[in-house]
């Protein structure tokens, strides 16, 4: 059986940012407002960011729109790291029957970095702060997130995520026809 390790690489990376909430202020009741987990997709943000300006020029009647705050992540590229080559007579050992009779050997694997990038998109300030303020203190700079790689062997593999740089962008263009989007891009490279 074929194995697709880059869509585990992804599935894990998008996994890491589920559980999100974003939550406001009542100043009536002086209480916090009930929570709204934010939802996470795979797909450009300028797909999401297309699908809601369409809807508000055509002033479509649908019952939903884009809701937002949402988070959407996509992978950039992969690149093969030559810094990270590991000899290629090295293998991992793994018992196949469970008692130890049986060993298997897997050699190591060849290293590459998947590089993605995270688009946090809200209408308000202070949810897009909200959801960073969730993500940033797991990346001190980096996060080890440990996978089971192969199909039947049992062998876990630490692989470091690194955040490499927060941007944000103001979609906001002065017409009070056009819904604000803020916008954070946050971008990471996996040490595949």
């Amino acid at each position: 059986m074929i194995e697709s390790l880059v869509k585990k690489y992804v599935s894990a990376f998008g996994f890491l940012f589920t559980g999100i909430e974003v939550r406001d202020w009542n100043n009536e009741t002086k209480e916090w407002d009930k929570s709204i987990r934010v939802p996470v997709a795979y797909g450009p943000k300028e797909g999401f960011l297309a699908r809601m300006e369409l809807r508000e020029r055509t002033h479509s009647v649908e019952p939903v729109a884009l809701t937002l705050p949402r988070i959407a992540f996509e992978q950039i590229s992969i690149e093969y790291d030559a810094v990270r080559v590991n000899n290629k007579m090295n293998y991992y050992v793994n018992e196949v029957d469970g008692d130890g009779n049986k060993q298997e050997k897997i050699y190591v694997g060849v290293p590459y970095n998947i590089n993605f990038e995270v688009y946090i998109m809200v209408k308000y300030a202070e949810h897009g702060t909200q959801v960073v303020e969730q993500i940033l203190p797991f990346f001190n700079p980096h996060f080890n997130l440990t996978l089971k790689v192969t199909g039947r062997q049992n062998i876990n593999i630490d692989t470091p995520i690194i955040l490499n740089s927060v941007t944000t962008n103001d979609t906001y263009e002065n017409s009070f026809t056009m819904r604000r989007a803020l916008t954070w891009t946050l971008s990471f490279t996996m040490k595949a």
